[in-house]
């Protein structure tokens, strides 16, 4: 069960992050495509370097499935950003 709520937390953390960049590119640019990209590898970058700190730290290693919850987050995120714009 820890391990699950784990992988909850990396997705919503990038849906988050990826969100709150793609709505401020939005807002800034207003383009669809550069906003949800955006906010798409923002939040990919987001749990890559969480992952690299991971990796780094002692009794710890890369989780590659921690990295797949993280890419859904930012594609959940980055698309809730695109809903946001349409709006």
């Amino acid at each position: 069960m820890k391990i699950m709520k784990d992988k909850v937390y990396h997705l919503v953390a990038c849906a988050v992050i990826s969100f709150a960049i793609a709505s401020v590119v939005a807002n800034t640019c207003a383009l669809v495509f550069p906003s949800c990209m955006a906010g798409f590898l923002g939040g990919i970058a987001c749990g890559a370097g969480k992952e690299y700190g991971d990796s780094n730290a002692k009794g710890n290693s890369w989780s590659w499935s921690d990295m797949l919850y993280d890419v859904i987050g930012a594609a959940i995120g980055c698309l809730g950003g695109l809903v946001a714009l349409l709006i």
